[in-house]
């Protein structure tokens, strides 16, 4: 069975809470492991009900190692993700990217007998 599901949805839509709130649902009952809700998202601003209804999303799906992915589609809401730090909260993929190997330092620590020189 898939483990993602796509939505595109307005954020002044009546029903926009409701609709993610099922898809949410949807996936759960799959019974597949890191189910992703894949959100695309149209609107001029970020109002907090759908803020509030997101983070119960993502909550419950990250207890079966899932992910809620929102695709902002206007620069307005995707400045206001930006702004609140949800572009990262709410993106894909969930592992934070491999840093890099730090090499240990080519310097030597100096002997009491260098410094004397100097």
């Amino acid at each position: 069975m898939d483990s993602s599901l796509a939505l595109t949805l307005t954020v002044d839509q009546l029903d926009a809470r409701a609709r993610i709130e099922r898809a949410v649902d949807d996936l759960l009952a799959r019974n597949v492991y890191a189910p992703h809700l894949l959100l695309a998202v149209d609107g001029d601003r970020l109002p907090a009900p759908l803020v509030a209804t997101l983070v119960t999303g993502l909550r419950r799906l990250r207890e079966v190692g899932g992910a809620i992915a929102v695709e902002p589609l206007t620069p307005a809401l995707r400045d206001a993700l930006a702004l609140h730090g949800l572009d990262r909260v709410f993106a894909l993929p969930l592992e934070a990217p491999r840093r890099a190997r730090v090499r240990p330092s080519a310097r030597r620590p100096r002997s009491e007998a260098a410094f004397a020189r100097h």
